[in-house]
């Protein structure tokens, strides 16, 4: 009876702290957990350290693949493992991570380490309160552009656009004051449909930029993407793209949105 007691604890502490004899996958343990640095946060995460083979093992387990953009996280590999656990390779150097939050926590460190080709990455410095300072943001190019009228409304906007383009260099002004830009069209947007519009924060994939969408009757609406391409894509393409690309939001809350 002893002997079968032995037996059965040898058994556990083999399921726990061994490798799997038929996957080969990893049963890690404290004694190859390390601390990896994050210094772009100055913070730092716990993680299981692996071999390039035992990563291998986890893929072919049938763990699930988180999908991240290998350009943006330069080549970062990330798989959900059956335990919650979250197995990444990047560029060799692999290892587990507790949970979501410590692999964003690598991305950020990541993004910031190797820039991010987000739209607003170090365009937005007001991070997610970027709405307590929209306020702020729009009194800038009225004051910039010494307009009169500050009623949020469509007739503002078109202002705005003509006075941009009397500017001797009226691309650049947009460029410069991108972030102002969303802030308007924005505000414009949130007064127009009181009390049912608001802005919306989203965080993206490289874990540093925020997002200021809209939310309209609990449906979001993501323009930041309209506005970028007249200001940086195509920059002589309009003369009003303010005006434009709040026509554009108009357009999807009157065929998608309304009730």
């Amino acid at each position: 009876m002893k002997g079968s007691i032995i037996f059965l604890i040898f058994l556990v502490f083999c399921n726990l702290y061994c490798k799997d004899r038929k996957t080969g996958a990893p049963m890690y343990n404290d004694h190859n957990m390390v601390e990896l640095q994050l210094r772009n946060l100055g913070e730092s995460i716990n993680v299981f350290q692996l071999t390039e083979t035992e990563f291998q093992n986890i893929f072919n387990d049938g763990s699930r693949k988180i999908m991240l953009d290998d350009y943006l996280n330069d080549g970062v590999l990330a798989f959900a493992m059956k335990d919650g656990k979250i197995a990444i390779n990047h560029k060799g150097q692999c290892f587990i991570v507790i949970n979501q939050k410590d692999l964003n926590r690598y991305i950020a460190n990541n993004s910031l380490q190797n820039g991010s080709n987000e739209i607003l990455y170090n365009r937005n410095k007001f991070g997610k309160d970027f709405p307590e300072h929209a306020d702020f943001l729009v009194n800038e190019v009225i004051q910039v552009l010494k307009i009169n009228n500050s009623k949020l409304d469509k007739g503002f906007l078109t202002e705005v656009d003509d006075k941009i383009n009397k500017l001797d260099a009226p691309s650049e002004f947009r460029q410069k004051y991108f972030i102002n830009l969303i802030a308007l069209i924005g505000s414009v947007f949130i007064m127009e449909h009181a009390p049912y519009s608001s802005w919306k924060m989203t965080l993206s994939t490289d874990q540093i930029t925020w997002y200021p969408d809209l939310l309209f009757k609990n449906n979001q609406i993501v323009f930041i993407t309209y506005l970028y391409e007249d200001v940086f894509l195509y920059p002589d393409g309009i003369d009003d793209p303010l005006l434009n690309v709040l026509e554009t939001i108009d357009g999807i809350v009157k065929i998608n949105l309304r009730d």
